[in-house]
């Protein structure tokens, strides 16, 4: 477990990369899932 931390820390830009894209994909369907309802 402190293995992956430390792993995460150390790749902390991918890390980053990967948490922007998906909070950008979440937004995305979010915001498209409420067009799409109204």
């Amino acid at each position: 477990m402190v293995s992956i931390i430390l792993i995460f820390l150390g790749e902390s830009g991918t890390y980053n990369l990967l948490l922007q894209s998906y909070k950008k994909l979440f937004i995305n369907t979010f915001f498209d899932y409420n067009t799409f309802c109204k």
